[in-house]
């Protein structure tokens, strides 16, 4: 009888443990995914551009600062914002 006890209680444990991991990566999974973008963009532009290429303002995505920070606020808004700390 000690035996079932510990080994439901294991099985228990280890099923909350998947469940809570599987809740986490569904929240973290748009916010790593833009992480992860913006770093291997960072290495591309430091290290795979030649210095002329570097110098090219046609390569660089433009961010309108006043539509960045208007999108920001909605998503602070909409409770989104605290996930992403990141965009701060």
């Amino acid at each position: 009888m000690i035996i079932f006890s510990l080994v439901v209680v294991v099985y228990l444990m280890n099923l909350f443990i998947g469940l809570l991991n599987m809740a986490i990566e569904t929240d973290n999974d748009r916010a790593s995914y833009l992480a992860q973008k913006a770093l291997i963009l960072i290495e591309i532009e430091l290290f795979y551009l030649l210095p002329h290429q570097r110098r090219w303002n046609s390569c660089y995505y433009y961010a309108d600062v006043e539509e960045t920070r208007q999108t920001i606020k909605k998503l602070e808004n909409e409770g989104l914002g605290k996930q992403m700390v990141f965009l701060k």
